[in-house]
């Protein structure tokens, strides 16, 4: 099926039952475009049940039924319930708490929100491809915290936004069924990817994670991204600028300095010096008489 939500995407999928299906009843809609609703129906008799397991591919039918066979090759749902709970306690036993019984059902209710993304969207048997990558959302806190808690799963995400990357001509801004929203301001795959290496994690080439980065700092792309006027200004001017010039200069200017950072770590002195004085153009729009950052035309002007 095809969707158009954020993206447009194809989902494949593979759907099965535990008994026969007697007839296939196709049901109108109003709205064909959006895609067909059919009616199954089944001989059951009392005391029976009608099971069903369904699996996704973001690659082909082939992939969503192989999936199906890996990860729910049985039909018992007990089993399935339990293996469901042990996969999620595994995560979950990684941090231990103390509180009330509210306060631990809230906490591990978070916990579990913040490890529904990035999800891996790689067939099985396949390398993990994270996607669902919310950069401007996740990369003050929730990053940090896998480095922390989740540091199997880091290398895979960094690999992946390297990947989308190399195809895109920059790192995803908002990643999301292995395509680009370009949803927010800034790039903040780039704060992820150079986080990760300042912490020590080895599990992607460095040279390739370094070249995803500069590219994505360097070459325009979007209107968010005229790194051509941001370098002539030392800030994106607001008449020049579609919508939200402070915002995406102050958010540019930090995945700057994790640029730099990164360059500095790397001994690639010619990038950090050309990253370290765009990691400080963020005083460009500090007004010194109202305390505030503010708005700059590309006269000056604020």
């Amino acid at each position: 099926m095809r969707t158009a939500v954020w993206v447009v995407k194809d989902v494949y999928f593979a759907l099965r039952f535990n008994r026969p299906i007697r007839e296939i009843q196709e049901i109108p809609i109003f709205e064909p475009e959006r895609g067909k609703k059919a009616l199954f129906l089944f001989d059951i008799n009392g005391g029976e049940q009608l099971e069903a397991k369904i699996a996704l591919s973001s690659t082909s039918i082939d992939g969503a039924l192989g999936n199906l066979e890996a990860e729910l090759p049985g039909w018992n749902f007990d089993e399935t319930v339990a293996l469901a709970d042990n996969t999620w306690n595994s995560y979950f036993k990684r941090i231990d708490v103390e509180g009330t019984e509210e306060q631990k059902r809230n906490f591990y209710t978070c916990f579990y929100h913040a490890l529904i993304q990035p999800n891996n969207i790689a067939d099985a048997g396949q390398p993990p491809h994270y996607s669902t990558f919310s950069c401007w959302d996740t990369y003050r806190a929730a990053h940090p915290f896998y480095t922390i808690v989740m540091a199997d799963k880091v290398d895979g995400m960094v690999n992946s936004l390297i990947e989308q990357s190399e195809k895109l001509g920059w790192i995803p801004i908002w990643g999301l069924w292995g395509k680009d929203t370009y949803c927010m301001v800034a790039n903040h795959g780039v704060s992820i990817i150079a986080e990760a290496y300042h912490k020590g994690f080895r599990g992607f080439d460095a040279e390739r994670a370094f070249n995803a980065i500069k590219t994505t700092q360097t070459v325009s792309h979007r209107d968010k991204s005229d790194w051509e006027q941001y370098m002539k200004y030392g800030y994106f001017a607001s008449d020049l600028t579609r919508a939200e010039s402070v915002s995406s200069t102050l958010e540019s200017v930090y995945d700057d300095y994790a640029a730099w950072d990164m360059a500095t770590l790397l001994g690639k002195t010619e990038d950090a010096a050309y990253f370290a004085k765009r990691k400080d153009f963020y005083k460009n729009l500090f007004d010194p008489e109202t305390k505030f950052m503010r708005p700059r035309m590309s006269d000056r002007r604020w």
